[in-house]
């Protein structure tokens, strides 16, 4: 049965996974049960991707690192057991929700996010990967950052996206000449 508002990938234990597509009428919710269904899974078209910050084996950023990598910039919602400090993990995604949460909070924010472009989710990326990088340039040294993996995944991204948006400002001159 194919829905009619998109699919939803849902990175849950399975009772959670069961009851966010029950309230997530009308749309086609498909739980995940590690971290390879769910990169899997992110290659087909999804409207949004949920993950559970218990979920998986890697850290949620990581898992959000992969989805990237892979060209997927469709909204990522990351449900935690408690309220993410402001210069940590939330900021890399698209939206935060604290467990447990509602039915009406669940369903509100999938419908946001899913309306959200792949440009406007690439725009609030690029935000927050900009933000974390100036927090991590002041806390780390330049030795540090030279050796740190996340400082250079971090990197990587920002240019990736920069990249893009050089080439959309490129495509809007190019109609306009």
């Amino acid at each position: 049965m194919a829905s009619q508002n998109g699919r939803v990938i849902a990175a849950a234990t399975a009772e959670r996974a069961d009851e966010y597509g029950d309230w997530l009428d009308g749309w086609d919710v498909e739980s995940v049960s590690d971290d390879d269904a769910l990169l899997d899974s992110v290659e087909g078209e999804a409207a949004v991707v949920l993950i559970e910050q218990s979920f998986g084996d890697s850290p949620p950023e990581r898992l959000l690192d992969r989805i990237r990598e892979r060209g997927v910039d469709r909204p990522v919602v990351l449900l935690c057991e408690s309220e993410p400090e402001a210069d940590g993990l939330a900021v890399r995604f698209t939206e935060t929700l604290v467990t447990p949460t509602d039915e009406a909070t669940l369903l509100e924010t999938v419908e946001r996010v899913a309306a959200l472009s792949e440009e406007e989710v690439q725009k609030r990326e690029y935000v927050s990967l900009a933000a974390t990088q100036a927090v991590l340039e002041l806390q780390l040294s330049p030795s540090e950052r030279q050796s740190s993996e996340e400082y250079d995944r971090l990197t990587e991204r920002i240019d990736a996206l920069r990249d893009r948006a050089d080439g959309s400002l490129d495509d809007v001159g190019d109609q306009l000449a």
